[in-house]
Protein backbone atom coordinates (compact mmCIF):
# COMPACT_ATOMS: atom_id res chain seq x y z
CA UNK A 1 0.00 0.00 0.00
CA UNK A 2 1.81 2.93 -1.31
CA UNK A 3 1.75 6.45 1.03
CA UNK A 4 -1.17 9.26 0.91
CA UNK A 5 0.38 12.53 0.23
CA UNK A 6 -2.15 15.59 1.20
CA UNK A 7 -2.42 19.16 0.03
CA UNK A 8 -2.80 22.53 2.25
CA UNK A 9 -4.43 20.27 5.33
CA UNK A 10 -5.66 22.44 8.18
CA UNK A 11 -5.74 20.92 12.22
CA UNK A 12 -8.01 17.91 11.63
CA UNK A 13 -8.45 18.25 8.25
CA UNK A 14 -6.85 15.76 5.01
CA UNK A 15 -7.07 17.11 1.21
CA UNK A 16 -6.17 14.79 -1.04
CA UNK A 17 -5.99 16.75 -4.55
CA UNK A 18 -6.03 15.58 -7.95
CA UNK A 19 -1.71 15.74 -8.27
CA UNK A 20 -1.17 14.18 -4.69
CA UNK A 21 -0.52 10.39 -4.38
CA UNK A 22 -4.24 9.58 -2.25
CA UNK A 23 -5.75 10.78 -5.82
CA UNK A 24 -6.07 7.65 -8.83
CA UNK A 25 -7.87 7.56 -11.83
CA UNK A 26 -9.65 3.91 -11.88
CA UNK A 27 -10.75 4.20 -15.56
CA UNK A 28 -12.08 6.23 -18.24
CA UNK A 29 -10.19 9.38 -20.20
CA UNK A 30 -9.27 12.54 -17.56
CA UNK A 31 -7.94 15.56 -18.79
CA UNK A 32 -6.72 18.75 -17.44
CA UNK A 33 -9.55 21.36 -17.50
CA UNK A 34 -8.47 24.88 -18.93
CA UNK A 35 -10.99 26.34 -16.81
CA UNK A 36 -9.99 28.77 -13.77
CA UNK A 37 -11.20 27.88 -9.74
CA UNK A 38 -9.31 24.85 -9.70
CA UNK A 39 -7.85 23.87 -5.90
CA UNK A 40 -4.01 23.35 -5.96
CA UNK A 41 -2.25 23.24 -9.17
CA UNK A 42 -5.15 22.01 -11.60
CA UNK A 43 -8.35 19.92 -12.47
CA UNK A 44 -9.39 17.04 -14.28
CA UNK A 45 -12.57 16.74 -16.57
CA UNK A 46 -14.10 13.07 -17.64
CA UNK A 47 -16.31 12.97 -20.22
CA UNK A 48 -19.67 11.11 -20.42
CA UNK A 49 -20.37 10.34 -23.43
CA UNK A 50 -17.92 7.58 -23.44
CA UNK A 51 -17.04 5.08 -21.17
CA UNK A 52 -17.93 5.14 -17.91
CA UNK A 53 -14.65 6.52 -16.32
CA UNK A 54 -14.18 6.92 -12.71
CA UNK A 55 -11.64 8.38 -9.94
CA UNK A 56 -11.08 8.11 -6.70
CA UNK A 57 -9.71 9.92 -3.12
CA UNK A 58 -8.06 7.99 -0.41
CA UNK A 59 -7.21 9.59 2.63
CA UNK A 60 -5.25 7.87 6.04
CA UNK A 61 -7.70 8.70 8.70
CA UNK A 62 -5.71 8.08 11.86
CA UNK A 63 -8.90 8.27 14.61
CA UNK A 64 -11.85 6.67 13.87
CA UNK A 65 -15.32 9.16 13.93
CA UNK A 66 -17.66 11.24 12.21
CA UNK A 67 -15.96 13.39 9.05
CA UNK A 68 -17.63 15.89 7.38
CA UNK A 69 -16.51 15.17 3.49
CA UNK A 70 -16.40 18.14 1.47
CA UNK A 71 -15.71 18.16 -2.61
CA UNK A 72 -14.00 20.97 -4.78
CA UNK A 73 -14.90 21.08 -8.66
CA UNK A 74 -14.40 23.59 -11.39
CA UNK A 75 -18.44 24.76 -12.47
CA UNK A 76 -19.13 25.61 -15.65
CA UNK A 77 -22.59 24.75 -18.23
CA UNK A 78 -21.44 22.23 -19.71
CA UNK A 79 -21.02 20.12 -16.06
CA UNK A 80 -23.20 17.42 -14.97
CA UNK A 81 -25.61 18.74 -12.94
CA UNK A 82 -25.88 15.01 -11.35
CA UNK A 83 -22.38 14.02 -10.78
CA UNK A 84 -22.33 11.14 -8.43
CA UNK A 85 -20.00 10.87 -5.55
CA UNK A 86 -19.79 7.54 -3.60
CA UNK A 87 -18.46 8.17 -0.04
CA UNK A 88 -17.77 4.95 1.37
CA UNK A 89 -18.10 5.17 5.09
CA UNK A 90 -17.68 2.58 7.24
CA UNK A 91 -21.85 2.35 7.60
CA UNK A 92 -22.25 1.21 4.28
CA UNK A 93 -21.30 3.76 1.13
CA UNK A 94 -23.86 6.59 0.38
CA UNK A 95 -23.76 8.39 -3.26
CA UNK A 96 -24.29 11.98 -3.29
CA UNK A 97 -25.25 13.82 -6.61
CA UNK A 98 -23.28 17.19 -6.60
CA UNK A 99 -24.55 20.01 -9.59
CA UNK A 100 -21.46 20.88 -11.25
CA UNK A 101 -22.40 23.63 -12.73
CA UNK A 102 -22.73 25.97 -9.92
CA UNK A 103 -20.75 26.38 -6.68
CA UNK A 104 -17.41 26.75 -8.70
CA UNK A 105 -14.05 27.16 -6.69
CA UNK A 106 -15.01 26.36 -3.20
CA UNK A 107 -15.43 23.72 -0.78
CA UNK A 108 -19.36 21.86 -1.01
CA UNK A 109 -20.59 19.50 1.97
CA UNK A 110 -21.58 16.03 0.78
CA UNK A 111 -22.68 15.17 4.48
CA UNK A 112 -21.23 13.79 7.57
CA UNK A 113 -19.82 10.24 7.90
CA UNK A 114 -18.45 7.58 10.21
CA UNK A 115 -15.45 6.22 9.22
CA UNK A 116 -13.11 3.52 10.65
CA UNK A 117 -9.19 4.71 11.15
CA UNK A 118 -7.54 3.72 8.17
CA UNK A 119 -7.44 4.46 4.00
CA UNK A 120 -10.83 5.91 3.47
CA UNK A 121 -11.97 6.45 0.33
CA UNK A 122 -14.55 8.81 -2.54
CA UNK A 123 -15.65 7.96 -5.72
CA UNK A 124 -16.28 9.88 -8.51
CA UNK A 125 -17.47 8.21 -11.91
CA UNK A 126 -18.70 10.05 -15.61
CA UNK A 127 -22.19 7.67 -15.21
CA UNK A 128 -24.72 10.52 -15.19
CA UNK A 129 -27.96 11.50 -17.00
CA UNK A 130 -27.10 15.56 -18.03
CA UNK A 131 -24.41 17.83 -19.20
CA UNK A 132 -21.05 16.53 -20.86
CA UNK A 133 -18.26 16.85 -18.80
CA UNK A 134 -17.56 15.65 -14.96
CA UNK A 135 -15.16 18.03 -13.10
CA UNK A 136 -12.55 16.06 -10.64
CA UNK A 137 -10.33 18.39 -8.13
CA UNK A 138 -10.20 17.97 -4.62
CA UNK A 139 -11.69 16.00 -1.46
CA UNK A 140 -11.46 16.99 1.84
CA UNK A 141 -12.07 15.18 5.19
CA UNK A 142 -12.63 17.42 8.04
CA UNK A 143 -12.86 15.71 11.94
CA UNK A 144 -15.71 16.40 13.92
CA UNK A 145 -15.53 13.91 16.95
CA UNK A 146 -14.64 10.27 18.23
CA UNK A 147 -17.19 7.77 17.74
CA UNK A 148 -16.93 3.69 18.00
CA UNK A 149 -15.46 1.43 15.88
CA UNK A 150 -17.89 0.41 12.49
CA UNK A 151 -18.08 -3.20 12.69
CA UNK A 152 -17.38 -4.67 8.98
CA UNK A 153 -19.40 -6.43 6.84
CA UNK A 154 -18.49 -10.26 6.67
CA UNK A 155 -17.17 -11.83 3.56
CA UNK A 156 -20.13 -14.35 3.56
CA UNK A 157 -23.46 -14.26 4.70
CA UNK A 158 -24.47 -16.17 8.53
CA UNK A 159 -26.68 -18.78 7.80
CA UNK A 160 -29.62 -20.03 9.73
CA UNK A 161 -28.79 -23.28 11.43
CA UNK A 162 -31.81 -25.39 10.54
CA UNK A 163 -32.28 -28.53 12.60
CA UNK A 164 -34.90 -30.09 10.46
CA UNK A 165 -37.41 -32.65 12.11
CA UNK A 166 -41.52 -33.63 12.25
CA UNK A 167 -44.37 -32.33 13.63
CA UNK A 168 -44.42 -30.06 15.84
CA UNK A 169 -40.45 -29.51 15.88
CA UNK A 170 -40.71 -28.73 12.04
CA UNK A 171 -38.72 -25.67 11.27
CA UNK A 172 -35.87 -23.63 13.34
CA UNK A 173 -34.81 -24.28 16.29
CA UNK A 174 -34.40 -21.37 18.93
CA UNK A 175 -31.07 -22.32 20.54
CA UNK A 176 -31.72 -21.45 24.42
CA UNK A 177 -31.92 -22.95 27.96
CA UNK A 178 -34.41 -22.93 30.95
CA UNK A 179 -32.42 -21.35 34.14
CA UNK A 180 -33.55 -20.49 37.91
CA UNK A 181 -36.42 -17.84 38.04
CA UNK A 182 -34.62 -14.58 39.84
CA UNK A 183 -37.80 -13.68 41.83
CA UNK A 184 -39.04 -17.59 42.56
CA UNK A 185 -37.19 -20.82 43.62
CA UNK A 186 -41.09 -22.90 43.17
CA UNK A 187 -43.75 -22.87 40.82
CA UNK A 188 -47.18 -24.54 40.92
CA UNK A 189 -49.28 -24.80 37.65
CA UNK A 190 -53.08 -25.52 38.82
CA UNK A 191 -55.43 -25.90 36.10
CA UNK A 192 -56.68 -29.33 36.17
CA UNK A 193 -59.29 -29.94 36.76
CA UNK A 194 -60.01 -26.56 34.47
CA UNK A 195 -64.08 -27.12 35.02
CA UNK A 196 -65.34 -27.92 38.07
CA UNK A 197 -68.61 -29.02 39.59
CA UNK A 198 -68.15 -28.99 43.30
CA UNK A 199 -66.00 -27.40 45.84
CA UNK A 200 -62.86 -28.61 47.44
CA UNK A 201 -58.99 -28.63 46.16
CA UNK A 202 -58.07 -28.52 42.71
CA UNK A 203 -54.27 -28.64 43.48
CA UNK A 204 -52.30 -29.46 46.17
CA UNK A 205 -48.30 -29.92 46.86
CA UNK A 206 -49.11 -32.89 49.60
CA UNK A 207 -47.95 -36.42 48.44
CA UNK A 208 -51.38 -37.51 48.18
CA UNK A 209 -54.17 -35.66 46.52
CA UNK A 210 -57.82 -35.82 48.62
CA UNK A 211 -60.92 -37.89 46.86
CA UNK A 212 -63.65 -36.73 45.80
CA UNK A 213 -67.29 -36.74 47.14
CA UNK A 214 -67.81 -39.42 43.92
CA UNK A 215 -64.36 -41.52 44.68
CA UNK A 216 -63.70 -41.42 41.06
CA UNK A 217 -60.23 -40.93 41.03
CA UNK A 218 -58.18 -43.99 41.81
CA UNK A 219 -55.45 -43.88 44.82
CA UNK A 220 -52.92 -44.34 42.15
CA UNK A 221 -53.70 -41.07 40.42
CA UNK A 222 -53.92 -39.23 43.08
CA UNK A 223 -50.87 -40.21 44.62
CA UNK A 224 -48.22 -37.88 43.52
CA UNK A 225 -45.18 -38.97 41.09
CA UNK A 226 -42.31 -36.85 42.81
CA UNK A 227 -38.99 -36.66 40.98
CA UNK A 228 -37.09 -35.43 43.76
CA UNK A 229 -39.43 -32.75 45.83
CA UNK A 230 -39.73 -32.52 49.14
CA UNK A 231 -41.18 -29.27 50.37
CA UNK A 232 -41.82 -25.58 49.43
CA UNK A 233 -38.88 -24.22 51.11
CA UNK A 234 -38.63 -20.18 49.35
CA UNK A 235 -40.35 -18.22 47.52
CA UNK A 236 -42.77 -19.38 45.11
CA UNK A 237 -45.38 -18.73 42.31
CA UNK A 238 -48.79 -19.96 41.70
CA UNK A 239 -50.67 -20.02 38.31
CA UNK A 240 -54.28 -20.38 38.54
CA UNK A 241 -56.68 -21.63 35.47
CA UNK A 242 -60.08 -22.69 36.65
CA UNK A 243 -63.57 -22.58 34.90
CA UNK A 244 -66.73 -23.12 37.05
CA UNK A 245 -69.15 -25.59 35.39
CA UNK A 246 -72.77 -27.71 36.40
CA UNK A 247 -76.26 -26.55 37.67
CA UNK A 248 -75.00 -28.24 40.89
CA UNK A 249 -72.44 -25.97 41.72
CA UNK A 250 -73.92 -22.53 43.28
CA UNK A 251 -72.96 -19.34 41.38
CA UNK A 252 -70.97 -18.18 44.15
CA UNK A 253 -67.51 -19.24 44.17
CA UNK A 254 -64.30 -18.04 45.11
CA UNK A 255 -60.83 -19.69 44.53
CA UNK A 256 -58.05 -19.37 47.27
CA UNK A 257 -54.58 -20.13 48.20
CA UNK A 258 -54.08 -22.03 51.33
CA UNK A 259 -50.59 -22.16 53.59
CA UNK A 260 -50.21 -24.58 56.41
CA UNK A 261 -46.55 -24.17 57.85
CA UNK A 262 -45.26 -27.88 58.94
CA UNK A 263 -42.19 -26.46 59.77
CA UNK A 264 -40.78 -25.80 63.53
CA UNK A 265 -40.57 -21.92 62.90
CA UNK A 266 -42.70 -19.48 62.12
CA UNK A 267 -42.70 -18.23 58.81
CA UNK A 268 -43.45 -14.95 57.52
CA UNK A 269 -45.11 -14.46 53.72
CA UNK A 270 -45.62 -11.63 51.89
CA UNK A 271 -48.26 -12.35 49.36
CA UNK A 272 -49.08 -10.41 46.01
CA UNK A 273 -51.68 -11.50 43.17
CA UNK A 274 -53.50 -10.67 39.71
CA UNK A 275 -56.25 -12.38 39.96
CA UNK A 276 -58.80 -11.89 37.15
CA UNK A 277 -62.57 -13.19 37.43
CA UNK A 278 -64.32 -10.77 35.32
CA UNK A 279 -63.99 -12.20 31.71
CA UNK A 280 -64.57 -15.34 29.50
CA UNK A 281 -60.95 -17.14 29.07
CA UNK A 282 -60.74 -16.80 24.80
CA UNK A 283 -63.58 -14.35 24.45
CA UNK A 284 -62.57 -11.26 26.49
CA UNK A 285 -59.21 -9.27 26.33
CA UNK A 286 -59.45 -8.52 30.04
CA UNK A 287 -58.48 -12.45 31.27
CA UNK A 288 -55.39 -13.02 28.94
CA UNK A 289 -53.83 -10.11 28.12
CA UNK A 290 -54.49 -7.55 30.38
CA UNK A 291 -53.18 -9.84 33.49
CA UNK A 292 -50.35 -10.39 31.34
CA UNK A 293 -49.68 -6.95 31.15
CA UNK A 294 -50.17 -6.37 35.03
CA UNK A 295 -48.22 -9.22 36.02
CA UNK A 296 -45.13 -7.93 33.89
CA UNK A 297 -45.55 -4.51 35.07
CA UNK A 298 -45.51 -5.90 38.79
CA UNK A 299 -49.59 -3.81 39.06
CA UNK A 300 -50.17 -6.61 42.10
CA UNK A 301 -53.21 -6.35 44.41
CA UNK A 302 -51.70 -6.78 47.89
CA UNK A 303 -53.62 -7.85 50.64
CA UNK A 304 -52.72 -8.05 53.37
CA UNK A 305 -49.22 -6.94 53.09
CA UNK A 306 -47.53 -9.53 55.14
CA UNK A 307 -48.48 -13.06 57.14
CA UNK A 308 -47.12 -14.62 60.16
CA UNK A 309 -47.68 -18.39 60.24
CA UNK A 310 -46.22 -19.78 63.54
CA UNK A 311 -45.64 -23.42 63.41
CA UNK A 312 -48.44 -25.82 62.55
CA UNK A 313 -50.84 -22.94 61.44
CA UNK A 314 -52.23 -22.28 58.27
CA UNK A 315 -53.06 -19.30 56.47
CA UNK A 316 -55.20 -18.13 53.43
CA UNK A 317 -52.66 -15.66 51.81
CA UNK A 318 -54.46 -14.86 48.44
CA UNK A 319 -58.25 -15.05 47.06
CA UNK A 320 -60.37 -14.40 44.04
CA UNK A 321 -63.26 -12.03 44.05
CA UNK A 322 -66.62 -13.71 44.44
CA UNK A 323 -67.54 -15.50 40.67
CA UNK A 324 -70.30 -17.04 38.87
CA UNK A 325 -72.40 -18.11 37.57
CA UNK A 326 -71.21 -21.47 36.35
CA UNK A 327 -69.07 -21.33 33.51
CA UNK A 328 -67.31 -18.19 34.66
CA UNK A 329 -63.15 -17.93 34.97
CA UNK A 330 -60.30 -18.00 37.43
CA UNK A 331 -57.23 -16.82 35.62
CA UNK A 332 -54.34 -15.63 37.40
CA UNK A 333 -51.22 -15.49 39.28
CA UNK A 334 -50.25 -15.51 43.45
CA UNK A 335 -46.48 -14.92 44.13
CA UNK A 336 -45.39 -15.50 47.41
CA UNK A 337 -42.44 -14.28 48.85
CA UNK A 338 -40.91 -15.96 51.75
CA UNK A 339 -38.84 -13.63 53.89
CA UNK A 340 -35.97 -15.13 55.65
CA UNK A 341 -36.58 -19.09 54.91
CA UNK A 342 -34.54 -21.52 56.67
CA UNK A 343 -33.42 -25.23 56.67
CA UNK A 344 -36.50 -25.71 59.05
CA UNK A 345 -38.89 -23.72 56.00
CA UNK A 346 -41.42 -26.78 54.93
CA UNK A 347 -44.94 -25.28 53.47
CA UNK A 348 -47.61 -27.08 51.79
CA UNK A 349 -49.70 -24.70 49.34
CA UNK A 350 -53.52 -26.00 48.05
CA UNK A 351 -55.74 -23.92 45.54
CA UNK A 352 -58.91 -24.70 46.74
CA UNK A 353 -62.43 -23.62 45.86
CA UNK A 354 -65.07 -22.91 48.29
CA UNK A 355 -68.49 -20.77 48.64
CA UNK A 356 -68.39 -17.13 47.84
CA UNK A 357 -68.22 -16.69 52.01
CA UNK A 358 -67.29 -12.91 53.13
CA UNK A 359 -63.44 -12.24 53.57
CA UNK A 360 -64.02 -12.66 57.43
CA UNK A 361 -64.89 -16.23 57.45
CA UNK A 362 -62.42 -17.09 54.21
CA UNK A 363 -60.05 -19.05 56.52
CA UNK A 364 -62.40 -21.41 58.23
CA UNK A 365 -64.66 -21.79 55.38
CA UNK A 366 -61.24 -23.48 53.41
CA UNK A 367 -59.94 -25.35 55.59
CA UNK A 368 -63.68 -27.44 55.87
CA UNK A 369 -62.90 -28.04 52.14
CA UNK A 370 -59.28 -29.22 52.47
CA UNK A 371 -60.28 -33.00 52.81
CA UNK A 372 -61.87 -33.39 49.52
CA UNK A 373 -61.46 -32.67 46.13
CA UNK A 374 -63.32 -30.41 43.36
CA UNK A 375 -65.22 -32.92 41.51
CA UNK A 376 -63.89 -32.54 37.55
CA UNK A 377 -66.21 -31.94 34.43
CA UNK A 378 -63.50 -31.68 32.21
CA UNK A 379 -63.39 -33.63 28.84
CA UNK A 380 -59.90 -33.50 29.16
CA UNK A 381 -59.98 -36.93 31.52
CA UNK A 382 -58.03 -37.02 35.07
CA UNK A 383 -59.66 -40.16 35.90
CA UNK A 384 -56.82 -42.13 33.65
CA UNK A 385 -53.25 -41.61 33.47
CA UNK A 386 -51.84 -39.68 29.65
CA UNK A 387 -51.03 -41.67 27.20
CA UNK A 388 -47.53 -41.52 25.77
CA UNK A 389 -48.23 -38.50 23.43
CA UNK A 390 -50.85 -36.79 25.81
CA UNK A 391 -49.82 -33.35 27.72
CA UNK A 392 -53.13 -33.32 29.61
CA UNK A 393 -52.15 -30.09 30.32
CA UNK A 394 -50.03 -28.61 33.33
CA UNK A 395 -50.47 -29.23 36.72
CA UNK A 396 -47.92 -29.97 39.44
CA UNK A 397 -44.97 -28.18 41.05
CA UNK A 398 -41.58 -27.65 39.71
CA UNK A 399 -38.23 -25.56 39.74
CA UNK A 400 -39.13 -22.21 38.35
CA UNK A 401 -37.46 -20.93 35.80
CA UNK A 402 -37.03 -17.89 33.02
CA UNK A 403 -36.49 -19.62 29.22
CA UNK A 404 -33.60 -17.73 27.98
CA UNK A 405 -32.65 -18.07 24.13
CA UNK A 406 -28.87 -17.52 23.40
CA UNK A 407 -28.26 -14.56 20.67
CA UNK A 408 -28.32 -16.07 17.64
CA UNK A 409 -27.00 -14.04 14.42
CA UNK A 410 -29.69 -13.32 11.42
CA UNK A 411 -28.43 -12.10 8.56
CA UNK A 412 -30.88 -10.41 5.88
CA UNK A 413 -29.09 -11.78 3.10
CA UNK A 414 -29.64 -15.61 4.23
CA UNK A 415 -33.20 -14.83 5.70
CA UNK A 416 -35.74 -16.73 2.58
CA UNK A 417 -38.24 -14.04 1.35
CA UNK A 418 -41.12 -16.25 3.87
CA UNK A 419 -38.88 -15.62 7.21
CA UNK A 420 -38.04 -17.80 9.72
CA UNK A 421 -40.68 -19.57 12.08
CA UNK A 422 -38.79 -20.61 15.39
CA UNK A 423 -40.83 -23.50 17.31
CA UNK A 424 -41.48 -21.73 20.74
CA UNK A 425 -42.41 -23.56 24.03
CA UNK A 426 -41.59 -27.35 22.94
CA UNK A 427 -42.07 -30.00 25.52
CA UNK A 428 -40.27 -33.34 25.46
CA UNK A 429 -43.20 -35.09 23.62
CA UNK A 430 -43.37 -32.45 20.94
CA UNK A 431 -39.60 -32.25 20.33
CA UNK A 432 -39.44 -35.81 20.28
CA UNK A 433 -38.00 -35.89 16.55
CA UNK A 434 -35.16 -32.65 17.46
CA UNK A 435 -34.81 -33.32 21.29
CA UNK A 436 -32.60 -30.11 21.38
CA UNK A 437 -35.21 -27.68 20.84
CA UNK A 438 -37.15 -29.03 23.70
CA UNK A 439 -37.99 -25.61 25.57
CA UNK A 440 -39.53 -26.93 29.16
CA UNK A 441 -38.39 -28.40 32.47
CA UNK A 442 -39.68 -31.64 34.33
CA UNK A 443 -42.19 -31.27 37.02
CA UNK A 444 -40.75 -32.28 40.22
CA UNK A 445 -44.20 -33.29 41.73
CA UNK A 446 -47.32 -34.47 39.56
CA UNK A 447 -50.49 -36.56 40.00
CA UNK A 448 -50.74 -39.50 38.14
CA UNK A 449 -53.36 -37.87 35.65
CA UNK A 450 -50.59 -35.04 34.17
CA UNK A 451 -47.71 -35.57 32.18
CA UNK A 452 -44.18 -34.67 33.71
CA UNK A 453 -43.25 -32.43 30.60
CA UNK A 454 -45.90 -30.06 30.56
CA UNK A 455 -44.06 -26.92 31.50
CA UNK A 456 -43.44 -24.47 29.11
CA UNK A 457 -46.39 -22.53 27.43
CA UNK A 458 -48.40 -19.79 29.37
CA UNK A 459 -47.45 -17.67 32.17
CA UNK A 460 -44.12 -18.92 31.38
CA UNK A 461 -41.17 -15.83 31.28
CA UNK A 462 -39.55 -16.04 28.18
CA UNK A 463 -36.48 -13.97 27.31
CA UNK A 464 -35.45 -13.86 24.02
CA UNK A 465 -33.06 -12.04 21.98
CA UNK A 466 -31.50 -11.51 18.22
CA UNK A 467 -28.48 -9.70 16.76
CA UNK A 468 -29.89 -8.77 13.04
CA UNK A 469 -27.32 -7.83 10.49
CA UNK A 470 -27.42 -6.91 6.78
CA UNK A 471 -24.15 -8.45 4.93
CA UNK A 472 -24.45 -6.76 2.15
CA UNK A 473 -22.41 -3.93 1.05
CA UNK A 474 -24.50 -2.26 -1.44
CA UNK A 475 -28.48 -2.80 -0.02
CA UNK A 476 -30.32 -1.40 2.82
CA UNK A 477 -32.29 -5.08 4.75
CA UNK A 478 -35.37 -4.65 7.24
CA UNK A 479 -36.36 -7.13 9.42
CA UNK A 480 -39.88 -7.55 11.56
CA UNK A 481 -40.14 -9.87 14.30
CA UNK A 482 -44.37 -11.13 14.68
CA UNK A 483 -45.80 -13.72 16.93
CA UNK A 484 -47.55 -16.80 15.25
CA UNK A 485 -50.50 -18.37 16.81
CA UNK A 486 -54.12 -17.99 15.91
CA UNK A 487 -55.53 -20.82 15.66
CA UNK A 488 -55.84 -21.13 19.47
CA UNK A 489 -56.99 -18.13 21.89
CA UNK A 490 -53.75 -16.38 22.55
CA UNK A 491 -52.82 -13.28 24.94
CA UNK A 492 -49.49 -11.66 24.84
CA UNK A 493 -47.48 -9.33 26.98
CA UNK A 494 -44.69 -8.27 26.12
CA UNK A 495 -41.51 -5.85 26.46
CA UNK A 496 -38.81 -5.33 23.49
CA UNK A 497 -35.54 -3.21 23.61
CA UNK A 498 -33.74 -2.62 20.38
CA UNK A 499 -29.75 -1.35 20.10
CA UNK A 500 -26.78 -1.23 18.11
CA UNK A 501 -24.72 -2.81 21.10
CA UNK A 502 -25.95 -5.91 22.93
CA UNK A 503 -29.54 -5.50 25.38
CA UNK A 504 -29.56 -5.92 28.99
CA UNK A 505 -32.47 -7.01 31.22
CA UNK A 506 -32.29 -3.86 32.54
CA UNK A 507 -32.66 -1.82 29.05
CA UNK A 508 -35.86 -4.87 28.45
CA UNK A 509 -37.53 -4.26 32.18
CA UNK A 510 -37.19 -0.43 31.80
CA UNK A 511 -39.78 -0.19 28.34
CA UNK A 512 -43.53 -0.03 28.62
CA UNK A 513 -45.68 -2.97 28.63
CA UNK A 514 -47.25 -3.70 25.05
CA UNK A 515 -50.22 -6.23 24.87
CA UNK A 516 -52.05 -7.77 21.96
CA UNK A 517 -54.36 -10.73 20.97
CA UNK A 518 -55.89 -13.43 18.63
CA UNK A 519 -57.88 -16.28 18.23
CA UNK A 520 -60.49 -18.15 16.16
CA UNK A 521 -62.90 -17.07 18.98
CA UNK A 522 -62.77 -13.83 18.92
CA UNK A 523 -65.55 -11.99 17.44
CA UNK A 524 -62.87 -9.71 15.88
CA UNK A 525 -60.02 -11.93 14.95
CA UNK A 526 -56.72 -9.74 15.39
CA UNK A 527 -53.60 -10.93 14.19
CA UNK A 528 -50.29 -10.46 15.63
CA UNK A 529 -48.37 -7.54 13.83
CA UNK A 530 -45.29 -6.27 14.19
CA UNK A 531 -44.03 -6.87 18.09
CA UNK A 532 -41.65 -4.09 16.80
CA UNK A 533 -44.06 -1.99 17.39
CA UNK A 534 -43.06 -0.12 20.07
CA UNK A 535 -39.56 0.44 19.30
CA UNK A 536 -40.88 1.90 15.59
CA UNK A 537 -41.64 -0.92 13.91
CA UNK A 538 -39.83 -3.16 11.43
CA UNK A 539 -35.82 -2.30 11.46
CA UNK A 540 -33.97 -1.40 8.37
CA UNK A 541 -30.25 -1.95 8.25
CA UNK A 542 -27.99 -0.10 6.14
CA UNK A 543 -25.28 -1.95 3.85
CA UNK A 544 -22.83 -3.95 6.53
CA UNK A 545 -25.49 -2.76 9.42
CA UNK A 546 -26.44 -4.42 12.33
CA UNK A 547 -28.71 -4.20 15.24
CA UNK A 548 -29.89 -6.16 18.64
CA UNK A 549 -33.10 -6.86 19.91
CA UNK A 550 -34.83 -8.09 23.10
CA UNK A 551 -37.59 -9.45 24.19
CA UNK A 552 -39.11 -10.37 27.50
CA UNK A 553 -43.05 -11.81 27.21
CA UNK A 554 -45.56 -13.74 28.58
CA UNK A 555 -48.44 -15.67 26.68
CA UNK A 556 -51.57 -16.06 28.14
CA UNK A 557 -53.97 -18.21 26.76
CA UNK A 558 -56.00 -21.37 26.02
CA UNK A 559 -53.75 -23.66 24.57
CA UNK A 560 -50.84 -25.47 26.00
CA UNK A 561 -49.62 -25.89 21.98
CA UNK A 562 -46.14 -24.50 20.57
CA UNK A 563 -46.02 -20.84 19.62
CA UNK A 564 -43.64 -19.38 17.02
CA UNK A 565 -41.53 -16.40 16.52
CA UNK A 566 -41.17 -14.92 13.59
CA UNK A 567 -38.44 -13.43 11.57
CA UNK A 568 -39.11 -11.95 8.56
CA UNK A 569 -38.19 -9.82 5.71
CA UNK A 570 -40.00 -6.23 5.71
CA UNK A 571 -39.68 -3.10 3.11
CA UNK A 572 -36.87 -0.90 3.82
CA UNK A 573 -37.53 2.17 4.92
CA UNK A 574 -35.20 5.16 3.30
CA UNK A 575 -31.74 5.55 4.74
CA UNK A 576 -30.34 9.09 4.95
CA UNK A 577 -27.25 10.14 3.17
CA UNK A 578 -27.98 7.69 0.04
CA UNK A 579 -28.57 9.10 -3.33
CA UNK A 580 -28.92 12.92 -1.48
CA UNK A 581 -29.14 15.52 -4.19
CA UNK A 582 -26.84 18.68 -3.32
CA UNK A 583 -29.24 22.20 -3.76
CA UNK A 584 -27.92 25.15 -5.48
Amino acid sequence: MCAVTVSFAGPGEIIIDNTDSGFAVESGTWFPSANPGFFGTNSLVGGTSGPTGSVRWTADLSTTGEYEVFAWWVASGNRAADAPYRVNASTGAATVFANQTTNSAQWNSLGTFIFNAGERSVELSTETTTGDFVSADAVRWAFIRETDPVVPCTDEPTAIDNLGGFGNCFGFDLPGAPEPHPEARWALHSDLPELFSSYGVLYSSRAVLPEDSGDTVPLNLRTQTNNGFTTIDDDFDVFLFHITIGAGLPSATRIVIHVRNNGSNPEIIRPSQVIRTTGTIGNEHEMESTLGRRWVEGDYDLRPAEYTIPAGGEAVIAWSDVFGPPGRNCFGMVHGDVVDPDSETDLEVSVVAIPGVSQGQILSETSSWLEVAATSADSVPITTPPGASELRRAVGMFPNFQWRSETPTIDAVSLPPTGTAFQMALSEIQAASCIDGRQTVDMALHPGYAHGDTIGNYMVDYRVSFHLVNSSRTEPKAFDLTFGRTDADIGLAWRVAANSSPVGDEDVDMQPVTTEWAGPNQSDVILFDSLLEPVGGSITLPPCGERYVALRFIVLGNSSLPFQINVEPAEPDPLPLVDVWLLE
